[in-house]
């Protein structure tokens, strides 16, 4: 079949014969780095290293010189021309420099909840390995293979050719398989290329269930492209299309261009409907929105089904700072695709190395930074639906994977991260968030799974995953090691780049319910030990990554119980204590606030432990208010154990315990003598009186001293510190000093930011004048309902379980809501906080 338009380019027959070795698939938070070292889980690591999550600096404008043209590349990685290492090196980018984080500080690794080793084909290479899950079965294609499982099983229900699969049999050349699940129709659908007659081969599963080949609506569906040739098909969806992303190439094998072809998807339950019916069209040559060429256009997975969908593209230069995003509607039951498309900035990338290897000097390709797949579906702590992708590009120890969370309206990058290492190359990666939409019932999409592989000069090539929970870093797992290095025929003779690539990651719409996040299944590649030069050595895995938060508890309680605002690592937590908030497993260290009438607690490092609760008291020993005159009221300077305290007179909170009063000489006047008093705990104190008598003549103390004023702005209840020693609360009088340098610093007060300390110099004869400027804060209310024990975060940091009441800076604010098992994940709320305060509630609903 024909479709209706695909557009007007001149092209020509590209005569791949036979696919044996010409295929090549392309194949993470503020402004820190962090490296976080690798903890196997499912096999031990050949050698130690670390994965780096990292943000950089704001993208470079883009590059007006390029190693060499998109279609040379593209052409090198089909295997028709040499690769010049050289030229690809010279574009790398350094890693950025960062903080290390003690392995004691990691989480724990998480968990496969399935793995197991899927299918291979001993005459193609590499595999364009991709797999599916639906809510009873997993698809898994390869290279002229595929192979349809249970969800409970290791074993097939059935392995074939693709041209089984398709119908075809015909002897027709079939390569680059893509297979999605769509939980709006509840079937799962595939594009395969047909290189024989330049079409592809589309078909879905008759059934949510499908047990064999027999299973599947087929069709060979003609978009018009005669002699030329549609490359690397990517597959994605929309509520009323299927999309496919593809690269142009004519007979010389030159880049023509790529384009976003469609297919209207059957109805619900339908039987098989003819072609003509599904057959829709495309557009040719879509563009960046400065008008150059975009590049491998990938229709994005919904999960969420919407009648608006996404396809993501990188430009057509090799190094850029922006990824460009086309949106697809439907107009009266036709695709609407636009064809110049919308910048994204992100942070400026290269092309990518090829990747070394243990035991051989061959590489394994890592190709030219192309996005190689997308999913899109509702973030919950976000409220809105959003885009997840990722590619492999220049980094770390040569290449590393770069993963992006995008808000398609308005257009920004909510999330943008890189994974790398100092040792190994990253490359081959495939992200998916955990949402879980099976009819009706929705829940999760807040954390995410991501699959790559790694491999060195002293390790072969495996299989690594990371799991990220919501608001977390997440961890990182070793699913399968390769026994040997990988080559074949695609790498033999003279040839260096061996072929590599295929990976996948789907949400797993059938997921338990009963836990906070859902599950991310996966495919990718591995390969057993080469015997030779020309063998194929390449193996699938397939797995579920069991999405988990690594946390242990940390419980906080104040005794005598009193207002003081919890601290954790420097962040406000929650005041009176914590009720068993989860943090990360590792050290913390634990502050407390001051409370007025009470020494305060010295911070306490902790070590949090999976799966235990850390218990943390704060004990604050009450002091005695002692308040001390002078009689008459004269400028005699109050000592306290030999320490100055203020002039006139002290009205402050002292240790219980003995201390020694003295009073400083006033001219005309006769000191009293010092007095020893008991002080006890609490306000019973009776006052200290220092009477001076009149002696006319007496001389004053005798210099050199200076005057320091301290006021609180407003005046507040703070206690002044003046070299850590406690001083007067609400000010200092002109407190008489001998000359230097002093460090000023005020107690805090509930309800207000604390100034920062000032270093102020007193000079003889002068007064120096300083004071502490308190900044009213909001109450803010936290509340979960119903009351469940789910974290809650204000602006990205975790601050209590099941609620907080604790006061912030006013301004705007970022509530969010963790899962809870068995509950909707509630939508984050963006409120402005004022001095009148105010209450957010996190509404839970139970799971259908």
């Amino acid at each position: 079949m024909k479709p209706t338009q695909i557009g007007g380019r001149s092209r020509a027959l590209v005569p791949h014969g036979p696919r044996r070795a010409l295929l090549v698939v392309s194949g993470f938070l503020a402004a820190a780095l962090v490296a976080l070292t690798l903890a196997p889980a499912a096999e031990p690591a050949s050698a130690a290293r670390t994965i780096t999550f990292a943000a950089y600096a704001a993208g470079q404008s883009r590059a007006t010189a390029v190693p060499d043209s998109t279609a040379a590349r593209e052409k090198r990685e089909r295997g028709y021309l040499a690769r010049n290492a050289t030229t690809l090196d010279a574009a790398k980018g350094g890693a950025a420099a960062g903080r290390s984080v003690a392995a004691s500080q990691l989480p724990a690794a998480p968990t496969l909840s399935r793995s197991w080793e899927g299918v291979n084909d001993t005459g193609m290479t590499p595999p364009t390995a991709t797999g599916a899950v639906g809510t009873t079965r997993y698809v898994e294609l390869v290279n002229q293979m595929y192979a349809i499982y249970d969800r409970t099983n290791d074993a097939p229900l059935q392995t074939g050719t693709l041209t089984t699969l398709t119908g075809d049999l015909s002897g027709a050349s079939l390569f680059d398989p893509q297979v999605i699940w769509d939980p709006d129709t509840a079937r799962f659908y595939y594009v395969i290329v047909n290189g024989t007659t330049n079409t592809l081969m589309f078909g879905f599963s008759t059934t949510a269930s499908p047990n064999g080949s027999a299973d599947w609506c087929k069709y060979d569906l003609d978009f018009g492209y005669g002699t030329d040739f549609p490359d690397y098909p990517r597959l994605g969806s929309t509520d009323d299309f299927l999309l496919v992303g593809v690269n142009a190439f004519n007979s010389a094998s030159a880049y023509l261009g790529s384009d976003i072809l469609w297919v209207r998807k059957p109805a619900t339950g339908s039987p098989c409907p003819t072609a003509g019916t599904l057959l829709g069209g495309g557009v040719t040559s879509v563009l960046n929105a400065d008008s150059t060429p975009a590049f491998t256009p990938v229709p994005a997975v919904q999960t969420d089904p919407s009648a608006t969908g996404w396809v993501v593209a990188v430009t057509a230069e090799l190094t850029d700072n922006e990824l460009t995003l086309f949106q697809v509607t439907n107009s009266g039951g036709s695709a609407n695709i636009q064809t110049t498309g919308t910048s994204v900035p992100v942070t400026s990338y290269s092309i990518p190395p090829d990747a070394p290897q243990q035991g051989t000097t061959r590489l394994l390709a890592t190709l030219d930074n192309r996005l190689t797949q997308a999913v899109s579906g509702l973030d919950p702590a976000r409220g809105e639906s959003v885009i997840w992708t990722q590619h492999t590009v220049s980094g770390a120890a040569g290449s590393m994977i770069r993963l992006y969370e995008i808000d398609p309206s308005p257009v920004s990058v909510l999330y943008s991260a890189s994974v790398g290492d100092d040792v190994e190359h990253l490359f081959n990666g495939a992200v998916s968030s955990d949402r879980r939409v099976n009819g009706s019932s929705r829940a999760f999409g807040g954390a995410l799974g991501l699959v790559f592989n790694a491999s060195s000069t002293t390790t072969y090539p495996s299989i690594w995953a990371l799991a990220k929970p919501a608001f977390d870093d997440g961890s990182f797992f070793l699913v399968r090691q390769s026994s040997g290095f990988n080559q074949d025929f695609s790498c033999e003779g003279t040839e260096t780049i061996c072929r590599w690539g295929g990976a996948s990651a789907s949400a797993d719409p059938a997921s338990e319910l009963a836990g906070a996040y859902g599950n991310v299944w996966f495919t990718n590649q591995w390969n057993v030990a080469s015997s030779s030069t020309s063998d194929v050595d390449w193996r699938t895995w397939n797995g579920s990554i069991e999405i988990e938060r690594s946390y242990g508890m940390l419980r906080v309680t104040t005794s005598p119980a009193v207002a003081s605002q919890i601290v954790v690592d420097g962040e406000i937590m929650d005041s009176w204590g914590l009720t068993w908030v989860k943090l990360p497993v590792g050290e913390h260290t634990v502050s407390f606030t001051d409370v007025p009438g009470f020494a305060t607690p010295a911070d306490q490092v902790v070590n949090v432990t999976e799966g235990a609760t850390t218990v943390v008291t704060g004990t604050f020993v009450a002091w005695g208010l002692q308040r001390i005159l002078t009689s008459p009221a004269v400028a005699g300077t109050v000592s306290v154990d030999g320490v100055r305290r203020n002039d006139w007179g002290v009205w402050t909170y002292l240790p219980p315990g003995a201390h020694q009063v003295c009073f400083g000489s006033v001219a005309d006047f006769a000191a009293p003598s010092c007095q020893n008093v008991n002080v006890a705990a609490g306000t019973g104190n009776g006052n200290v009186t220092g009477t001076y008598t009149s002696s006319p003549g007496a001389a004053g103390e005798a210099g050199p001293l200076g005057m320091l004023r301290v006021t609180t702005s407003p005046a507040v209840g703070s206690q002044i510190r003046v070299n850590g020693v406690p001083m007067d609360t609400w000010g200092l009088t002109w407190v008489k000093l001998a000359p230097g340098s002093y460090t000023v610093s005020f107690a805090d007060v509930e309800g207000f930011t604390t100034p920062a300390d000032q270093v102020v110099s007193v000079t003889d004869g002068n007064t120096t004048v300083v004071t502490g400027t308190f900044v009213q804060r909001g109450l803010l209310r936290v509340l979960t309902s119903p009351a469940v024990a789910a974290t809650v975060y204000v602006d990205g940091v975790a601050r209590n379980d099941w609620g907080a009441w604790t006061w912030f800076p006013t301004g705007s604010h970022t509530v969010c809501f963790d899962g809870a098992p068995g509950f909707t994940q509630p939508a984050c709320q963006t409120i402005n906080l004022t001095t009148a305060g105010a209450t957010v509630t996190g509404t839970y609903t139970a799971n259908s």
